[in-house]
């Protein structure tokens, strides 16, 4: 018996994941969002919902490159990142 692929990516919602109703608690912080432009896991439309409703975080997308933290595009920006928040 063959099992049918479900595509979930399309169920996944900020809404859906009740992050927006979490979010509150950081509207006073800062933060950055890093997301690979080809990302098949997290789609980038979530990215794009969750920084217009956290304004004041960066929102980092990574041209060549998918959901993998060694990615070197990824790595990159994880590691500036962090020596951004080194000098804060």
């Amino acid at each position: 018996m063959r099992r049918k692929k479900i595509d979930r990516s399309k169920n996944i919602s900020l809404e859906n994941l009740n992050i927006l109703k979490k979010l509150e608690a950081l509207k006073g912080h800062t933060g950055t969002i890093i997301h690979g432009r080809y990302d098949m896991i997290c789609p980038i439309k979530t990215a794009i919902e969750l920084k217009q409703n956290w304004p004041r975080c960066k929102l980092k997308i990574i041209p060549k490159a998918g959901h993998s933290a060694v990615e070197p595009g990824i790595q990159s920006a994880l590691l500036e990142t962090m020596e951004d928040l080194k000098h804060r």
